[in-house]
């Protein structure tokens, strides 16, 4: 080959190179920003613990817990041990499940017991805390002798006592424990959240077979519901709060659409609605626009919500703002949420900062409404301040001395 050729090929490799470099493609610059999806990619992939997430707030929980057995010395941790504990924070007044499990809500409630008889607030099991839980057992057993009916002599529950279980008996069942203070769904379903309530119960009231329901304690459950259960439901004048119940079953007479402004369908009593109306009416003359947010709740609707609030937020807390079912007002027909379109719709304390509260608190005596649970009364009620919640109570007379003194229904009905 010449070197002519030989220069012309070397000239046509160098333009084939130069033009192989010379592409649309932009060079990757290693110092760009990340995209959004890059962003995505690289936050999925953070460590949970790193965010503070559930999830490492878990981990953490977990850990404490182990810390926590670890410094109980003076009373041994065992099954039985913690049975005993369980049942005796019950007697004590507190809400929690008998597992023989030392588990976060019994350390909780253990807390809250030491710190109420003056104790350092921890989880510490010791013997100055059994001791006391001890009177608590002793004067529980008393408390309840007073009440205690002849039961049969047999340990040992016969097959004709066991109650069959029916949808029906379940239902009844269900709805008595409640009212005993053991929480359960009303379902008329025998599961294991039945069960577990119908051994608490048993075992508070020395029972035999605990997981049997018989005839003793068919006996003492209907005791309990005689005494819980509210004698006029259909009364203006109802007093309606954790110690005294509604039937399941008990609907108001006469509801009728109520003609408030709002956003849904709602029910009151016919001469409930009628009241509202005018004080809704007063109200908007005044040029507070009322808003009505809730009325009437059937029993199951009740259901419903407590159970949504308890999953989220647990019993004790629940039942500070949600009554448990059988113990809301609503269900009376006789109670009336209202908010205004300056919170939003919404329900909150910070109602008591607008005027149309300050119009309601001079003037719904007029039409026969009380503010119901007063701030600085949670005690006497049972529930959170809630200046939203009015109550009817008809007699006009009552209602103004009431407001005027700034009292709740436990407290006119006791003097």
């Amino acid at each position: 080959m010449g070197f002519r050729s030989k220069l012309m090929i070397m000239t046509t490799l160098v333009i084939l190179l130069t033009s192989c470099s010379n592409t649309d493609e932009t060079p990757v610059n290693t110092n760009q920003a990340p995209t959004e999806e890059e962003a995505y990619v690289i936050e999925k992939e953070i460590s949970p613990v790193e965010e503070d997430s559930e999830e490492g707030f878990e981990e953490d929980t977990i850990t404490d817990e182990d810390e926590v057995i670890e410094t109980i010395e003076s009373v041994a941790i065992d099954k039985e041990s913690v049975i005993w504990l369980q049942e005796s924070l019950q007697m004590a007044g507190y809400n929690l499940e008998v597992d023989g499990s030392f588990g976060p809500n019994t350390r909780n409630v253990l807390e809250n017991f030491k710190e109420e008889k003056g104790l350092e607030k921890d989880a510490v099991y010791s013997l100055k805390v059994k001791a006391l839980l001890e009177i608590v057992r002793n004067n529980y057993k008393e408390d309840q002798s007073s009440t205690q009916i002849d039961l049969p002599e047999e340990n040992e529950v016969t097959a004709k006592d066991a109650i069959e279980l029916t949808e029906e008996n379940i239902y009844w069942l269900q709805e008595s424990l409640k009212m005993a203070g053991h929480y359960t769904a009303l379902d008329g379903r025998w599961g294991p959240n039945t069960k577990k309530a119908l051994v608490q119960f048993k075992i508070s009231k020395e029972l035999a077979d605990v997981e049997t329901y018989d005839q003793a304690t068919k006996i003492l459950l209907e005791q309990i519901r005689n005494n819980k259960l509210v004698d006029e439901p259909s009364s203006d004048l109802i007093l309606l709060n954790k110690t005294n119940y509604l039937p399941s079953d008990y609907v108001p007479n006469d509801l009728v659409e109520a003609d408030l402004p709002k956003s849904k369908y709602m029910e009151l009593p016919k001469h409930v609605a009628l009241k509202a109306k005018e004080m809704f009416d007063a109200a908007a003359g005044a040029g507070h626009e009322l808003y009505f947010a809730s009325g009437y709740r059937s029993y199951a609707y009740q259901e419903t919500l407590f159970k949504r609030r308890v999953a989220r937020d647990g019993f004790e807390s629940a039942a500070k703002v949600v009554a448990v079912p059988g113990q809301s007002e609503h269900q009376t027909g006789l109670a009336i949420d209202i908010t205004t379109s300056e919170m939003n719709y919404g329900l909150s304390q910070s109602f008591d900062q607008t005027e149309a509260f300050h119009w309601l608190v001079n003037n719904s005596y007029k039409y026969g409404f009380i503010l119901r649970y007063q701030k600085g009364k949670e005690d006497l009620t049972g529930y959170i301040y809630e200046p939203w919640h009015y109550r009817y109570i008809g007699d006009v007379e009552m209602a103004k001395e009431i407001m005027t003194n700034n009292m709740v229904l436990e407290e006119y009905f006791s003097n």
